[in-house]
């Protein structure tokens, strides 16, 4: 559910209305992280800093 709620905007910004995307900032969820390491390799992908200082 993470992944997808993620792909399906950042699909319509980049394809929809042409935005190129240079920085994400998300939670630490796992399966957002291997998505953006493996498929969107060209955005740099922060982590939020309540999530990490949360310890979630």
């Amino acid at each position: 559910m993470e992944l997808e709620g993620l792909q399906r905007p950042l699909h319509f910004l980049q394809e929809e209305c042409s935005l190129q995307i240079s920085h994400l900032v998300t939670d630490r969820h796992s399966s957002v992280k291997k998505y953006m390491r493996e498929k969107q390799p060209d955005i740099v992908h922060w982590f939020d800093v309540w999530h990490v200082a949360k310890g979630n």
